[in-house]
């Protein structure tokens, strides 16, 4: 949707932060440069996060949010083409959806949610 302009995704667009009940994981990366992941458990009485660092990429087809757009479009268009089934494909999706449906539903009631994976 990102690309014909419908839907603007929050900034920044290479990071990825996971709040659980028990620990908090960080990742982000920039294209050219080496990554990082930085796990916290919070219930823990030693609160020392855990950080691990990945090298860059040394594939430079892979650089750039742009190039991952070029890549799953041109997938997206092989199968209406060929009528093939996308990857991912409709359950993964609706899987995705049901991961954010139950966080959101736990941001809102403060409590955990279980994840409806049932499909």
């Amino acid at each position: 949707m990102g690309l014909y302009d419908i839907v603007h995704p929050p900034m920044p667009m290479m990071q990825v932060t996971l709040y659980g009940t028990k620990g908090t994981v960080v990742s982000d990366f920039t294209d050219n440069e080496g990554g990082k992941i930085k796990v916290v458990f919070d219930k823990m009485a030693a609160k020392h996060p855990l950080e691990m660092t990945c090298p860059p990429e040394t594939d430079t087809s892979v650089y750039g949010h742009g190039q991952t757009v070029i890549r799953y479009m041109q997938h997206f268009q092989q199968c209406l083409d060929q009528d093939l089934e996308p990857s991912p494909n409709v359950v993964d999706g609706a899987k995705s959806i049901a991961v954010g449906a139950a966080a959101w539903e736990s941001i809102l009631t403060g409590k955990s949610v279980k994840v409806f994976n049932d499909f």
